[in-house]
């Protein structure tokens, strides 16, 4: 404890601008200082955990209120305490009088002035200067004797490491050096002159550097922080939003200063544990939630992000229509189509109008496709992966593509049997694709099917002896490509890529061995195997 009453409490009057120096994000200066800076005694565990939890809700004028308090009542306690026990008072009572009632002068304006609670920074910045020059005061006074001399550093490195570094800081700084070096020579110090400068330059600038560096690091923090799109949180271990960024406050139409300090679920119902999920907010807005531990801090703090999804929502919903109109409503016109040419055809019908009943029915069977095409996707995408016998597929290609073409065709399968992959019921459209176009638009003759094991991955070839395909290989998977423009939709390797991706594979245009097209499927071995 040190003997002077400026002394005894002044760490902890320092200590309050944590909060001082910040904006109205402060609080999440902790995760700032857990991800970028390494120094463990600036980490988030030591300067948050030692002096930013006592701060932890973003009222500054409240908490500054309370060490003005404390500040005031231990400049008398303890004035009254030496009295009480008989022994000297190393401060002054006019001086203990004078701090104290200063103190308490602040504290008393800072509850009835909105000016002062406004620039309640710049009065406690004025309180540090007056009660610094006290405590050298005092050093001269006692002509530095060690404590005293100790005293001063301590609260120099406090007020570096709590004051934001700028302007102001610099300035206090100077000053403090220089009533310093200046008492030093109006007294008769019991410490080395030399040394005493020496050390108390490289502590100033020493600890200066380390508020810069920690300043720089919460302001790249919190530029990300105020400026996402994505609505941001910080919420303590009960839920109470510490900070939010402006995103937050627009998605739940709140005010930020008023949302400051209540609790997460009065706004949304939320458990507070690591994990993402949806709501739905009043029927008419969808939020999608994450909710992750702060890093470098205490770990039941959390940092909550927001996204509205309520456009996506409606997109989704909007799709899922279309796609039932598609499935259910045109399917049914389909086959009351499929009736009429059926009675069409038992009546005697001119060359001319049986080709044009051949094109109408092409048409409908394009029409069909088109529909199966889309249910492929969907059921692709909310399909689940699961282990799947890759031979097994391939069999039900080929009789599928045998049955549409022909019963008669040359294809030969070669390379490892008994293989697993990771895909699912809708892989087997993509290899009758692949068989499809290589007989009915590759005029192929021959199709040879590859199986190959690699360490993590099964590699399928689909490799044929007819025209080959022309062009930038890397259009051939893009929507709208075909080389039958007359009865092909573009579709066919389109959703075969999409397909195959959605199982984690990839596919790819290769050289056909045979001289004609080649495809190269890579799915992943499945996880049970």
């Amino acid at each position: 404890m040190l003997e002077t009453g400026s002394g005894e409490w002044w760490c902890f009057v320092d200590a309050i601008e944590n909060k001082g120096g910040l904006n109205h994000q402060s609080s999440l200066e902790h995760l700032c200082l857990g991800r970028w800076m390494s120094p463990w005694w600036l980490s988030g565990d030591f300067m948050n955990g030692v002096l930013g939890n006592l701060f932890r809700l973003d009222n500054r004028v409240f908490y500054y209120q309370i060490l003005l308090f404390i500040g005031a009542v231990s400049y008398f306690l303890f004035g009254l305490v030496y009295l009480s026990i008989d022994i000297q008072d190393p401060m002054p009572m006019l001086h203990r009088v004078g701090g104290g009632l200063f103190l308490a002068f602040t504290l008393i304006i800072s509850y009835f002035s909105s000016y002062i609670r406004n620039r309640i920074t710049d009065v406690m910045y004025i309180v540090v200067l007056v009660l610094f020059t006290q405590l050298t005061y005092l050093s001269i006074l006692n002509n530095f004797t060690l404590n005293y001399a100790l005293s001063i550093l301590i609260v120099l490195i406090f007020f570096n490491l709590v004051f934001t570094a700028g302007r102001k800081l610099r300035a206090l700084n100077l000053y403090s050096i220089g009533i310093v070096v200046v008492g030093l020579f109006l007294s008769t110090p019991m410490i080395d002159i030399l040394i005493y400068v020496v050390t108390l330059v490289f502590v100033v600038s020493g600890s200066y550097i380390l508020s810069h560096h920690r300043w720089m690091a919460r302001k790249r923090y919190e530029v990300i922080f105020d400026m996402s799109p994505v609505g941001m949180a910080e919420l303590d271990r009960g839920g109470v939003i510490l900070g939010c960024n402006v995103r937050f406050c627009d998605i739940f139409n709140v005010d930020q200063e008023e949302v400051t300090g209540s609790e997460i679920q009065s706004l949304i119902d939320i458990e507070l544990d690591v994990g993402k999920g949806e709501l739905e907010l009043d029927g008419e807005k969808w939020v999608e939630y994450y909710l992750s531990r702060a890093v470098g801090m205490d770990s039941k703090r959390y940092i909550a992000s927001f996204i509205d999804i309520t456009d996506r929502k409606r997109v989704e919903e909007r799709r899922r229509l279309i796609e039932s109109l598609l499935e259910h409503d045109v399917k049914n016109k389909i086959m009351v189509l499929d009736g009429y040419f059926d009675l069409i055809r038992k009546e005697g019908l001119s060359e001319k109008q049986a080709d044009y009943l051949k094109k109408m029915e092409n048409a409908k069977k394009e029409c069909k496709r088109l529909i199966d095409n889309i249910s492929l996707l969907k059921k692709a995408d909310t399909e689940k992966k699961h282990k799947i016998s890759l031979n097994s597929v391939i069999d039900a290609s080929i009789r599928s593509v045998k049955k549409e073409v022909k019963d008669e065709l040359d294809i030969e399968i070669k390379g490892s049997s008994g293989l697993v992959v990771s895909g699912g019921s809708v892989l087997k459209n993509v290899i009758t694709n692949l068989l499809r176009n290589a007989f009915q638009h590759g005029e192929a003759e021959k199709v040879c099917i590859r199986m190959t094991e690699k360490k993590n991955e099964v590699e399928v070839e689909v490799m044929d002896d007819g025209t080959g395909i022309e062009g930038d290989p890397r259009d051939v998977f893009k929507q709208g490509y075909t080389t039958d423009r007359e009865s092909g939709l573009g579709l066919g390797l389109y959703l075969a890529r999409e397909i195959v991706e959605s199982y984690g594979g990839s596919i790819e245009l290769t050289d056909s061995i045979y001289g004609g097209a080649g495809f190269k499927i890579t799915l992943k071995k499945s996880s049970d195997t």
